[in-house]
């Protein structure tokens, strides 16, 4: 009889301790903040149809990429519209408005992007470089210039900070996408790379070749 109770009393302490152990962890692992890709971003209007994407971020340092549990929400629907689950976003005049998530379980995490929606169609890109030499520790700042469809003269826009950048060769030269300093290249060794900028709704791309010397 003294033995069952022991038992009891030790299955008791053992659920006790799973259940605080799982508050615990429930309490450590709460979304606390949420961010947005891409952060800059430039879609055109018509039919065709944009993904936002939500990162989620833990109080126990934990990230989850491609977070799923938000709601979303335009600022200006007339100018474009969200899918309030999705993210799919569609543009239907030319404009500005702000596209915000706000977390499902967590409405204190939020995050928001301003929108621009253009007339025409992003149609290429060209990057421009101070210099396509540079010595090794050298460093420059790149921009991206959209090229969109209208007719002559075609209008630009300035894509630096909304472009996903890259270099073929990051022993020869690495390029910043960090928010403020997008387009920031550093010169690594000798070699040469090829830096790529590259619209993130379309995939269209714009190239340029760098040596370093």
């Amino acid at each position: 009889m003294k033995t069952a109770k022991w038992i009891s009393g030790i299955c008791f302490l053992l659920l006790a301790a799973l259940l605080i152990v799982h508050e615990g962890c429930g309490k450590k692992n709460e979304v606390v903040s949420i961010s947005l890709s891409p952060e800059f971003p430039i879609i055109s209007k018509g039919t065709n149809t944009y993904h936002l994407s939500a990162t989620a971020y833990f109080s126990n340092g934990q990230i989850i990429p491609l977070w799923l549990m938000v709601n979303w929400y335009s600022s200006d629907p007339t100018v474009a519209t969200v899918d309030y689950t999705s993210g799919a976003l569609t543009g239907i005049a030319s404009g500005t408005t702000v596209i915000t998530a706000i977390d499902i379980s967590h409405p204190n995490a939020t995050s928001s992007v301003s929108l621009i929606v253009t007339e025409t169609t992003l149609s290429s890109i060209v990057i421009s470089m101070p210099s396509s030499t540079l010595a090794a520790g050298d460093s420059q700042q790149l921009t991206a210039t959209g090229i969109y469809t209208l007719p002559t003269p075609s209008p630009t826009l300035d894509l630096t900070q909304s472009v996903i950048w890259s270099s073929s060769s990051s022993t020869v030269a690495v390029i910043s996408n960090v928010s403020g300093t997008r387009g920031f290249l550093t010169a690594v060794s000798a070699g040469t790379t090829t830096v790529t900028a590259m619209d993130p709704f379309t995939s269209i791309t714009g190239t340029a070749n760098l040596t370093v010397q």
